[in-house]
């Protein structure tokens, strides 16, 4: 089977790698994203790392590092900020916009309750909601990504399978932002959308992903298209129109089986095992079979009486009435059984069951067993004890069960809520199993099949995305990103004057490695000790006596101890 997968693996990536790159050029690629995921909330911290200034206003500055609060009124939709002790009303909306540079990899804030503690890198338009105050982030497209794609999958996925991931986040962030030219914002940061919980740089192969494919998207018929993707598709594509109905340009989506999702074993299946033994069906099944097969024994001459018929033998089970034509998203089950029953008018008895005829084999019949395996042309005596005045009907009878009623909600076969999942049945001697597959709506790409594809059979993200999205070309896109603005240097604050030396007293200042940082200065000479306030760089100081690596300090408004790694005497 694995060599047939690598050869079917081959001829997609052959037909993708026909395709023309091109290049293309967009305006923009910021995204709007509303912090959704925040909840109703009423205040939220944020930490600055690089300056911002508030609507804009290089008047009305914060520098990187600085902590604010920004809450809502109770009684009215208002917002405030405070910091420092300062209270400021904010009015209905304000924004915080980036500027200046930082010392940082990446500028942004940090955010209190946000559920990493990951940077937020973009500008913030903060309202006053109904229901709490409202977020959105404006960030650029390949930011974004890195708080996509290691949630989206995982940073443990194999490279290729992040990078296909990449390309169909990008994909279907670019579509929605197109979507979106009239609302207030493009996406949310929660599975209604993509997934975003900002950028944490340990995830180093997801970072990877994107770098490696920054700025490239798919198209078909020279438009980027939506990249639809699901954490498992259960073995076979879904067709867009199916799932959420319509008509669009999706030429470059099909319907196919998916191997690889169902080699995965991370893939989610529920399982239903059913003995063929009439005698230890559960009663559950008895119940929904035995109305069916009444009607059935009727006409044959039988009694209808539940009490006068026995489910001898299960033969076999398969799934029928596909919800839409060739997919395996079948609605119900059929059971073929052996029934014994009380005859009441032998007049109207058939002939035996016929012979069935050979199922033709396919690539996939390894995977999926439905339909289920052909009819003996002897069907073996049954071993169940026979009820008395019982006899067995010498033809097979059916009985059906719902699939997205019966098993789902009776059987706890439900996977998602919506009614997407695939079913198929494995026909054995002494059992019958149902398996029910797909977690998501398994339009495009499977998650859990492009892990299998890049991490089983060392498939590039290229071939991944040729399989999955077989119409479609790649083409490489140069953004133009959102230059901060640049902000004049605040001016020096005059140095505090200093008391006159005491006798054994000297000058010295504080000397740190960059000129945001600042020196704990401390209540004991040890690290444990309370912090009394803190030192900016180059601030004076008098240093009243030192003992093993401690300077004990004082200034006009402050007394404690400092590390002596970080103090210079006066010459």
């Amino acid at each position: 089977m694995q060599k047939r997968l690598l050869a079917l693996l081959l001829v997609f990536s052959f037909i993708f790698s026909c395709a023309p790159a091109q290049a293309l050029s967009y305006a923009d690629g910021s995204l709007r994203v509303y912090l959704l995921s925040l909840g109703d909330i009423q205040s939220l911290d944020f930490t600055l790392e690089g300056s911002y200034t508030i609507n804009g206003n290089p008047d009305f500055r914060l520098d990187s590092g600085t902590r604010i609060t920004v809450s809502q009124s109770q009684e009215a939709q208002e917002l405030y900020l405070l910091s420092g002790g300062l209270s400021i009303c904010m009015g209905a909306s304000f924004s915080l916009t980036r500027a200046g540079t930082t010392d940082a990899a990446m500028s942004g804030a940090y955010l209190s309750k946000s559920e990493k503690d990951t940077l937020y890198p973009g500008d913030f338009q903060i309202t006053a909601g109904k229901k709490g105050i409202e977020i959105i982030l404006t960030i650029d497209m390949e930011d974004y990504l890195y708080g996509v794609v290691p949630y989206e999958m995982a940073n443990s996925f194999p490279l290729e399978a992040l990078k296909a991931q990449a390309v169909a986040a990008r994909n279907y962030a670019y579509r929605s932002k197109l979507a979106s030219q009239d609302e207030s914002y493009d996406l949310v940061d929660t599975t209604k959308d993509q997934v975003f919980k900002g950028y944490d740089p340990e995830n180093t192969n997801a970072i990877r992903a994107v770098d490696e494919t920054r700025g490239v998207l798919g198209c078909y018929n020279g438009e980027v298209v939506m990249c639809w993707y699901a954490a498992s598709n259960g073995g076979q594509t879904a067709r867009p129109e199916d799932i959420w109905g319509g008509e669009g340009n999706y030429g470059y989506l099909d319907l196919r089986d998916d191997p690889y999702d169902v080699e995965n074993p991370f893939s989610v299946v529920k399982t239903l095992d059913i003995a063929t033994d009439g005698s230890q069906l559960d009663k559950r099944l008895t119940k929904i079979f035995l109305p069916q097969l009444a009607e059935q024994l009727a006409a044959m001459g039988y009694s209808d009486n539940e009490s006068e018929m026995q489910i001898v033998k299960i033969l076999r089970a398969e799934g029928i009435e596909p919800k839409y034509e060739n997919t395996r998203m079948y609605t119900k089950v059929r059971f073929y059984l052996t029934v014994a029953g009380r005859m009441l008018d032998n007049s109207r008895l058939p002939a035996s069951s016929p012979a069935a005829t050979e199922a033709p084999a396919d690539l996939f019949a390894s995977f999926f067993n439905t339909p289920s395996s052909p009819v003996p042309a002897n069907t073996p005596a049954p071993t169940a004890q026979l009820k008395e005045g019982l006899t067995v009907v010498p033809v097979e009878l059916t009985a059906d069960i719902t699939v997205y009623d019966d098993l789902k909600d009776g059987f706890d076969m439900q996977i998602i809520s919506s009614d997407y999942e695939l079913v198929s049945t494995v026909n054995n001697t002494d059992s019958i199993r149902i398996e029910m597959r797909r977690y998501g709506h398994g339009v495009g790409m499977s998650q859990r099949g492009a892990e299998w594809m890049a991490g089983k059979y060392n498939a590039g993200y290229k071939d991944i995305l040729a399989f999955y999205y077989p119409g479609m070309e790649l083409v490489s896109v140069q953004w133009k990103e959102k230059e901060p603005a640049k902000l004049a240097p605040l001016p020096i604050a005059a140095q505090p004057v200093l008391p006159v030396l005491e006798p054994g007293e000297s000058y010295a200042y504080v000397q740190l490695s960059s000129a945001s940082s600042t020196l704990n200065v401390r209540k004991e000479p040890h690290t444990d000790a309370d912090i009394v306030g803190t030192l900016s760089n180059r601030s004076r100081i008098i240093v009243t006596s030192c003992e093993n690596g401690w300077a004990k300090i004082r200034t006009g408004e402050l007394d404690g101890y400092v590390s002596m790694n970080f103090i210079v005497y006066d010459e």
